[in-house]
């Protein structure tokens, strides 16, 4: 995963103002399998991604989170809860 993609966050909120700021990029990945009678039925792979942060505003709190990691999702993601936690 991208770990520039935490440090860009950090820094476009700070940037746009924000006291405080903390990011956290989660990846889990996980198999599973049904049995049945001893006999492999099912078998599956899964592999999530995500990025929450949260953030200070003029002593207002927000968040957002997302699951499409690329650069310009983060940054339209980020800008709307920017815009909705100054309301």
């Amino acid at each position: 995963m991208d770990e520039d993609l935490v440090k860009f966050a950090i820094q476009f909120l700070e940037k746009h103002g924000c006291s405080y700021v903390e990011a956290r990029l989660q990846e889990t990945q996980g198999h599973s399998f049904t049995v049945k009678n001893g006999t492999v039925d099912l078998a599956g792979y899964s592999k999530l991604q995500g990025l929450g942060v949260r953030f200070l505003l003029q002593n207002k709190l927000g968040f957002v989170s997302t699951n499409q990691l690329t650069r310009d999702q983060v940054k339209k993601e980020l800008e709307k809860s920017l815009h909705t936690s100054k309301l």
